[in-house]
């Protein structure tokens, strides 16, 4: 029986407001209420330009965090307070603890938007990306086709996750005693809790022979209980790859643009000289031409251009490596999330031979159904937002 700590506060920069809602059914079929990846853009475009407006920060400065399955907007020192406290061990382990918690026991539906929100960003990222030619061809073809697996990945898991609870829930319904040990106990607590201890007392003298076929009734559900932890380690398993996914088209997105930061402070300097020539000329009495003049006003305006580029792709320079540490961060929790699942949980169960057989038989079953291939390359064809209509916009 794994025994897990009260909840802890999550670590997190004070003040965090939730930017934007946590979006189910990302990639389900769509219709005129679905959230489709052009309106969770316009949504996260939206909440960045309102964080922008409200602390006066150029939005390339604000740094992406997602939490939860929510996207948030936070400054750069919003972003390095959180990194601070993820250093610290303590807190760290206790964020973990309630990962882990999340992990095992969260609502199915909580886990399926994360894990929406998550592919979402990582598609918006290679659909930009790919429309700005930030990434070489032959990364795209590899990586449109990885990020079709983890859909696929999370779309079996989560299918097959659902099964196994509503396989519970029935075998639950089937046996009176669930509900109705589990509801004298909530009656009691709350009696506890109120200082009714003596109408607690009755309670409790009532439960001790209901508890001893509750327990026999709840052994008789553990193979199906851990079955379900082996499909939520699944889910924690492509959610370490997608976040791996993200890192990597980061770190994309950095080599772009330190060569671009490179090129425009080229550019800046030979704009510059040619200015300080002219200006050379000006200052020694020579009287330019009506096209000298010209050129020289055209020369400042696109000092001030690349000098407003500069900025830009420097400020987004910074946002993206603190976002890509933070998604170092998550990697490692995940990785932890990951270790206790298999190794406490499942690998000390001692019903590894079932789960095996299970999983299997589901498999067995899904292949049989024989699903549709997701097509990353066609909106009318997959359920999955694609990047084609975005490019062709």
């Amino acid at each position: 029986m794994v025994v897990f700590p009260p909840d802890e506060q999550d670590i997190k920069p004070a003040g965090l407001e939730r930017d934007s809602p946590a979006f189910g059914g990302l990639f389900e079929e769509e219709g005129p209420d679905s959230h489709s990846l052009e309106k969770m853009d316009s949504l996260w475009d939206r909440a960045r330009a309102e964080k922008s407006e409200q602390t006066g920060i150029n939005p390339n400065e604000l740094v992406r965090f997602v939490h939860q399955g929510t996207v948030h907007w936070i400054t750069q020192e919003e972003a390095h307070t959180y990194l601070q406290l993820a250093d610290e061990e303590d807190k760290r382990q206790n964020a973990i603890k309630k990962e882990i918690k999340r992990s095992l026991r969260g609502e199915t539906q909580a886990l399926a938007d994360e894990l929406s929100v998550l592919l979402a960003i990582a598609a918006s990222s290679l659909s930009r990306y790919k429309r700005e030619k930030a990434i070489p061809s032959e990364e795209i073809r590899r990586i449109e086709p990885a990020l079709q697996r983890r859909f696929t990945e999370v779309e079996s898991s989560l299918d097959c996750l659902r099964e196994v609870e509503r396989l519970i829930e029935q075998k639950r319904k089937k046996e009176p005693i669930f509900e109705e040990y589990e509801s004298q106990l909530g009656q009691m607590l709350n009696l506890q809790r109120y200082g009714k201890s003596k109408e607690a007392a009755v309670l409790a003298r009532d439960l001790v022979e209901k508890k001893r076929r509750y327990l026999i009734r709840s052994r008789a559900l553990e193979p199906d209980i851990y079955t379900t932890y082996f499909y939520r380690l699944e889910l924690q398993k492509i959610k370490k790859r997608i976040l791996s996914t993200q890192k990597y088209l980061s770190a994309q997105r950095e080599n772009n643009l330190e060569e671009e930061i490179e090129h425009l402070k080229g550019e800046l300097v030979s704009l510059q000289a040619e200015k300080e020539t002219q200006e050379d000329l000006m200052t020694r009495g020579v009287v330019l031409s009506r096209v000298e003049k010209e050129e020289y006003q055209g020369n400042l305006r696109k000092i001030d251009q690349t000098q407003r580029l500069l900025q830009d792709d420097t400020a987004e320079m910074e946002s993206l490596e603190k976002e890509s540490r933070i998604l170092v961060t998550q990697i490692k929790n995940v990785d932890e999330v990951i270790a206790f699942i298999s190794d406490e949980i499942l690998n000390e169960s001692g019903y590894e031979e079932i789960i095996d057989q299970r999983v299997r038989w589901m498999n067995a079953q899904r292949n049989m159904r024989r699903p549709v291939k997701m097509n990353l390359s066609r909106r009318k064809d997959s359920r999955m937002v694609t990047t084609s209509r975005r490019q062709n916009s």
